[in-house]
């Protein structure tokens, strides 16, 4: 199970363990989200021109962005909504926690 926490006012991001969808390489679950987080940093760092703080320590990935432009929002609320997707599609593999009260 991928557990990821997500901090919307703090715009903060802790994604931790594996989803065991299927064997390493071939964890289609793992590389949605994989993809989606490493996406959104990228974006945020060439579109949104904004410093994303990522740390990785064995299983445990988190990802910050102190204060977001516009640009950078908008990219932050998609990868919401793409986890938010893949949450629903993947229930067994992959559960979000808000820090907040959230209204999906």
């Amino acid at each position: 199970m991928i557990d990821i926490t997500i901090s919307e006012t703090a715009h903060r991001l802790v994604a931790c363990g594996h989803a065991l969808f299927d064997e390493k390489g071939r964890d289609i679950v793992c590389a949605a989200v994989s993809v989606t987080l490493q996406g959104w940093v990228v974006g945020t760092r060439l579109l949104g021109k904004q410093d994303v703080r990522v740390w990785q320590q064995g299983d445990t990935w988190e990802a910050r962005v102190e204060h977001m432009n516009e640009e950078s929002l908008l990219l932050w609320k998609n990868m919401i909504l793409m986890l938010d997707i893949l949450s629903r599609q993947y229930p067994e593999y992959i559960r979000l926690h808000w820090e907040e009260n959230h209204g999906s």
